[in-house]
């Protein structure tokens, strides 16, 4: 039997210790930056779900309000009495019960508790609010809920409509975040 020679040409070798090297460190920048996108797209759905739920949150109290208070934006003399006494816009809350209330104290901190509707650093343009702040369990998350209701006017509402603010606040990333609803509750339209 005859001898066989092999012969190697140069388009047919190998890949070099240098070029696997340069490959890997490729793909490990590739890995990295796709895991980094991967935790920021999951940060940004967990701040969309919480806005959500804040959002569907705040439209059931508006909705609750606009059933069960009840204000009558031309109350004949004398009707319209809550306790005895003249039912106004400012203590329409104490016929209210609002939906998904939490006895629980929620908060940043173990224990916790938020005082104030307007928290430092969640909204750059803070009103009154006649009721809360209201602690909340929602969709498995905990909220606060503020909320007041103003008489018919031309500046805030319409002329012949009683409208509520509501705001839902959390606290999320190391700060409190809001979202914010205006709704008419009442018209003669």
């Amino acid at each position: 039997m005859g001898r066989r020679e092999v012969v190697v040409s140069m388009n047919s070798r190998g890949f070099s210790l240098v070029e696997v090297l340069i490959a890997m460190v490729i793909v490990t920048i590739g890995v990295l930056g796709g895991a980094r996108l991967l935790g920021m797209g999951i940060m940004r759905t967990t701040q969309a779900k919480k806005m959500t739920a804040a959002n569907h949150l705040a439209n059931q109290i508006v909705e609750r309000l606009r059933l069960e208070v009840r204000y009558d934006i031309e109350p004949p003399a004398g009707s319209g009495t809550v306790g005895g006494a003249a039912f106004t816009a400012a203590d329409a809350w104490k016929a209210e019960r609002l939906p998904y209330s939490s006895n629980d104290l929620v908060g940043p901190g173990a224990g916790a508790a938020l005082t104030t509707c307007n928290p430092p650093g969640e909204d750059d343009s803070p009103a009154t609010y006649n009721v809360g702040p209201l602690p909340f369990s929602f969709e498995g998350n905990s909220f606060w809920v503020c909320y007041r209701i103003e008489a018919p006017n031309t500046a805030n509402c319409l002329a012949d409509a009683a409208c509520a603010t509501v705001k839902v606040i959390w606290f999320e990333a190391g700060r409190y975040r809001a979202h914010r609803t205006m709704a008419f509750l009442a018209s003669g339209r």
